[in-house]
């Protein structure tokens, strides 16, 4: 249940930086364009037209993928998985998992 209302907040709030929440024609809810004005609002998806940034993903609706993953990993922890997720398939990307958090500090300076 939780990730069929994640799945349909997502398609909601999908058009945000457009100014509009809608369910297709079911929906539609205009936001006010003089929140658009600013970047205060940035984080929920809600910015000025002249705003860059090459590694942003606002909250909405994005929040609601995390939400759903964690509603999928609540009932894959009850129920277990199927059988072929244990099999470990590449060991690279395993370390690479575990050293994400060091790989992504240390290439943030070099990119620079």
């Amino acid at each position: 249940m939780g990730i069929l209302v994640c799945a349909v907040l997502y398609a909601f709030t999908s058009r945000i930086e457009n100014g509009v929440l809608d369910y297709g024609e079911l929906i539609s809810v205009s936001i006010p364009q003089s929140l658009y004005e600013s970047n205060v609002l940035m984080p929920l998806g809600i910015y000025a037209p002249g705003f860059f940034s090459a590694d942003y993903f606002p909250l909405f609706p994005d929040i609601f993928i995390f939400f759903a993953g964690a509603f999928a990993g609540k009932y894959f922890l009850l129920n277990g998985y199927p059988e072929n997720f244990y099999k470990k398939r590449a060991s690279f990307f395993g370390w690479l998992g575990r050293k994400a958090l060091i790989i992504y500090v240390v290439h943030m300076p070099l990119i620079y």
